[in-house]
């Protein structure tokens, strides 16, 4: 469901949010990447075309120098006091099967960078609602064969956020991007999901 892939040293795990942790009794804790990036940012994830592209994040390290690499553009940012660093690429063209890979510089021996695959840029939209947007594809009367033909539109991806009114002061949040497939569109919303497919005829 499109959830943060990172490789890491078998002396390590990671957890949910996508940090790289030490495992108890197995290694120094001086390799353990302290980068942290805000759900929204996940294997599968869309950015808009021709739009400039940011990443952003956390580090707990302040000065540290944060090397973004999209595709075939590498920039790097600084954490400034509090730990955070942001990066801004050009906008680009429409496009799938790009990586997004997020290393903290001088760590490079023993820290695992956080790599996130399949990134796409493309049309993104934000909906935004309460009950209208709590019904879900599962509910309309041709959910069936909407699921029957949901395989025939292989780029939509959708990021489903938490149903809450805030995502707490770290900014982190939480939620998943996924493929729009017949496994994938019952949980999402009837009406994001037949704008998509009227704009994707």
């Amino acid at each position: 469901h499109g959830l943060c892939t990172v490789s890491a040293p078998s002396n390590m795990e990671v957890t949910k949010d996508g940090t790289v942790v030490t495992v108890k009794g197995k290694g120094d804790m001086s390799l353990v990447t302290t980068v942290k990036l805000p759900s929204i940012y996940q294997s599968g994830m869309v950015f808009q075309r021709g739009e400039t592209v940011t990443v952003r994040g956390y580090c707990e390290s302040t000065g540290s120098q944060i090397s973004v690499k999209l595709g075939s553009n590498t920039l790097v940012g600084t954490t400034d006091d509090n730990g955070e660093w942001e990066v801004v690429f050009p906008a680009m063209s429409a496009t799938t099967g790009l990586t997004l890979t997020v290393t903290q510089l001088g760590t490079e021996d023993g820290k695992a960078p956080i790599s996130l695959n399949d990134i796409a840029i493309g049309e993104v939209f934000l909906l935004s609602g309460q009950s209208n947007m709590d019904f879900n594809v599962r509910y309309m009367e041709d959910y069936g064969e909407l699921k029957a033909n949901a395989n025939n539109y292989t780029n939509l991806r959708g990021y489903l956020s938490a149903n809450s009114y805030r995502h707490g002061e770290d900014g982190m949040g939480s939620g998943n991007w996924c493929k729009l497939t017949a496994d994938t569109i019952g949980s999402f919303p009837a009406t994001g999901y037949a704008m998509a497919t009227m704009l994707a005829m």
